[in-house]
């Protein structure tokens, strides 16, 4: 008498650990990080100075990752010329500053402020759908990255928004696993199932 009621008990039990445990998974898409592509150049702020007899100008990069090359060309705006634009070359970059040498045609330049166009698509700068990035309060913004069956929030910043991408210069890497569906629905260490169309 006793095994009839407590077999139908147990069977009851399993389904409803299976049912509790079954709920926590969800299904979500998710896309791989690519470097940019859509948002080629970037703009950011520099002053111009004068070094052994040159111009030179500085800039503040976000992050070593925005680091150009030696020899890299990029060119000035300076609201102040007619040409508006004007060619330069970058001669080092340290830490989170690039030092670029402006052609010395150009004079009277010393002490200006301006902006500089800074070429990104050849850097591995990971660039996403801004439509994928949660910000439940306005300032802090975040994302849901997928490994192995599982999700992890992550904190990012964004130097620049175009077009409905953005470009991420902390919190985010070329080759991440980007999820984007369910964010509503997300926590941190939620398991998941990735169902992309194939």
């Amino acid at each position: 008498m006793k095994l009839r009621y407590i077999f139908p008990n147990f069977i009851f039990f399993l389904v409803i650990t299976f049912q509790t445990f079954g709920a926590d998974q969800i299904y979500v898409r998710a896309i791989d990080v690519k470097k940019a592509n859509s948002l080629s150049t970037v703009i950011l702020p520099m002053k111009i100075g004068v070094s052994d007899s040159k111009y030179s100008a500085l800039v503040q990069i976000p992050s070593d990752k925005f680091a150009l090359s030696k020899g890299k060309k990029v060119s000035l705006i300076l609201p102040i010329l007619s040409k508006n634009k004007v060619s330069a070359r970058v001669e080092s970059c340290e830490r989170n500053v690039c030092r670029i040498s402006v052609e010395y045609k150009y004079r009277g330049l010393d002490g200006l402020s301006g902006k500089v166009v800074w070429p990104v698509r050849d850097l591995s700068i990971p660039e996403i759908p801004i439509d994928f990035i949660v910000s439940p309060d306005g300032k802090e913004l975040f994302v849901y990255i997928e490994n192995k069956g599982q999700v992890s929030k992550s904190y990012i910043k964004l130097l620049h928004t175009e077009n409905r991408f953005g470009l991420v210069y902390e919190g985010l890497k070329v080759g991440d696993r980007l999820v984007t569906t369910s964010l509503d629905k997300l926590i941190d260490g939620q398991k998941v199932e990735v169902v992309n169309d194939k």
